[in-house]
């Protein structure tokens, strides 16, 4: 579903500036150049409550349907989504190639993207063919 997968690109950072406005001391400068599974497991070795359940946990306050949370929970861990599958495994996938495509670098993903990869009939040559499409595109806008 289009609209789902659009709000979720939407709505998938909002634990960080939750995070932000929460922890102001420190959080910006502990996490500033992270993303993905990286900053998941900085946030939970730092304050034990990473930005996707900070996310997840107001967004169900909100009543945002399930389509929506489980994405956005399980953005860094897709094994554990149940009904929203490919759209996690989607958004787990584009978190790792727009930290490639922000930092300039090669797409490097290791085996905790295989499921994601399969689920997509990818490897990462094709995948890193789709990042190289997206940079030409960006490049040529």
């Amino acid at each position: 579903n289009p609209k789902v997968a659009y709000t979720v690109g939407l709505l998938h950072e909002l634990g960080r500036l939750l995070l932000l406005e929460a922890l102001p001391g420190g959080y910006a400068q502990a996490t500033r150049d992270l993303l993905g599974r990286e900053l998941h497991a900085l946030e939970t070795r730092l304050y034990k409550f990473p930005n996707t359940e900070t996310c997840y946990y107001q967004l169900r306050r909100w009543n945002v349907p399930a389509a929506i949370l489980e994405p956005i929970r399980y953005q860094c861990q897709p094994s554990g989504a149940k009904g929203a599958r490919d759209i996690t495994h989607i958004l787990f996938l584009a978190i790792a190639m727009t930290h490639a495509f922000s930092s300039g670098s090669a797409l490097e993903l290791d085996s905790a993207y295989d499921d994601s990869l399969k689920l997509f009939d990818l490897d990462i040559g094709k995948a890193s063919e789709l990042l190289e499409k997206a940079r030409d595109a960006f490049e040529h806008a």
